[in-house]
């Protein structure tokens, strides 16, 4: 089943298996982890430019407790967080994000 929910309604996951070296695994830590070494920033200014994720590129998610956990598409959903909500972009990181395109908001 395939529903629509806004990416800043998703959690990212903290079980991914990506995050072996991660001490803290709030949202915030998780974004900063992504952006550092798994080159969210790129994938950012091509989701931009593009205006979307490409078709096909569809995010899982599974509900636990009342909330919309990513278990596929952290790196396209910290993405997208980013991309609609610069409050979230760590200050070091901001000059790497691309202001939205007017298509994604």
């Amino acid at each position: 089943m395939s529903i629509t929910v806004s990416p800043l309604d998703l959690v990212l996951d903290t079980k991914n298996p990506r995050f072996v070296i991660l001490s803290s695994r709030e949202q915030a830590d998780i974004r900063n982890y992504l952006l550092t070494y798994e080159d969210v920033c790129q994938l950012a200014t091509a989701i931009n430019e593009y205006g979307s994720l490409l078709p096909g590129e569809r995010i899982v998610v599974l509900q636990e407790n009342g909330k919309y956990v990513v278990i596929e598409g952290n790196r396209r959903t910290c993405s997208l967080q980013l991309l609609l909500a610069r409050d979230l972009i760590p200050e070091s990181f901001s000059h790497r994000i691309p202001h939205t395109a007017t298509q994604i908001i």
